[in-house]
């Protein structure tokens, strides 16, 4: 049986597969979108060998240079990061 809910992306209005647990979850594309405050384009990643944890790395910098917070915004919206329940990274829009 099909689900009649429909869940869109908060940044874009993209519909994404309905989720419960993350309601305010972004799409792929936005999340390629992320920067700090000032900008600057971050991306998160699970920073323990089992694929856990939540860590913020600075795109522009070939040394990996840790971004210290999971706040980040997409379109100058606020939206934090963190480790999904079953391991990767889901981001959403700050409430």
């Amino acid at each position: 049986m099909e689900s009649l809910v429909k869940q869109f992306c908060p940044i874009c209005n993209k519909e994404v597969p309905p989720n419960e647990r993350y309601p305010k979850y972004i799409c792929n594309e936005c999340s390629l979108k992320t920067t700090d405050k000032e900008g600057r384009q971050v991306y998160f990643v699970n920073n323990s060998l089992l694929g856990t944890g939540c860590q913020g790395i600075y795109k522009d910098n070939s040394k990996s240079e840790v971004y210290n917070s999971n706040n980040c915004y997409v379109n100058n919206i606020l939206c934090v990061a963190e480790e999904a329940r079953f391991g990767g990274i889901v981001i959403q829009m700050k409430q």
